[in-house]
């Protein structure tokens, strides 16, 4: 079982659906949504941070979804509106919310495995499922996550990517982090360098694996 774990970088891959979809696990986080650029099968794993999950189990209605998503994240009206349809409706995705993003689990993980990267702030969803996979014994591969400092400030379905993101979380840190677990074999990585499917081709930020490429060449 391979599973994949998609982060929210914006891109204008055209193939990146089908590589997604060739997972047997696709696990998205927060508010991406199936046909936002990481495949366009239904998430078998929707991983929410705390105000996320709160809210989808408090069940608030769309217009406060809006208001809070619009005009504090900066989040389009229409994709808000899509995934408030997405979380209401009946399927077969699994909604899950780690403590605290995970975060003593990963810091613990680190300290394991002789990463020397130091975790001073909660960490963003999008790594609290990758320490999970890790936690047991899984290696998940990684597509649509920052690996460079400039990427941080595009995202896939906000309309900018507020300030605030920077004072709660260590995004460079999180970067770094992705590329020793990348290193240590613990992750698979490669996709988030990836810049051309035709024809294939990445940037040098990371060490590409075999296995990657690999799957590519089945596709």
């Amino acid at each position: 079982m391979k599973t994949i774990i998609c982060g929210s970088k914006k891109h204008q891959l055209h193939d990146l659906d089908k590589i997604v979809d060739s997972f047997d696990v696709v696990v998205r986080n927060n508010m991406l949504l199936h046909d936002n650029g990481y495949g366009k099968r239904l998430a078998d794993i929707q991983v929410m941070n705390a105000h996320v999950y709160n809210f989808y189990k408090q069940r608030i209605s769309l217009s406060q979804w809006q208001e809070i998503y619009c005009s504090e994240y900066g989040s389009k009206p229409d994709h808000v509106e899509k995934f408030y349809d997405f979380i209401n409706e009946p399927k077969e995705t699994k909604f899950a919310y780690y403590g605290n993003n995970n975060t003593e689990l990963l810091a613990h993980i680190l300290h394991q495995n002789n990463i020397s990267v130091k975790i001073n702030k909660q960490i963003r969803c999008g790594l609290s499922h990758v320490a999970e996979c890790i936690h047991k014994g899984e290696k998940p591969f990684l597509v649509g996550f920052s690996i460079t400092s400039e990427e941080n400030t595009s995202h896939t379905f906000n309309l900018d990517k507020k300030v605030a993101f920077s004072v709660h979380h260590e995004t460079n840190n999180e970067i770094e982090i992705i590329k020793q677990l990348h290193e240590k074999g613990l992750v698979d990585a490669s996709l988030c360098a990836l810049i051309s499917t035709d024809p294939i081709e990445f940037s040098d930020q990371i060490q590409i694996t075999e296995e990657l490429l690999n799957i590519l060449s089945c596709i």
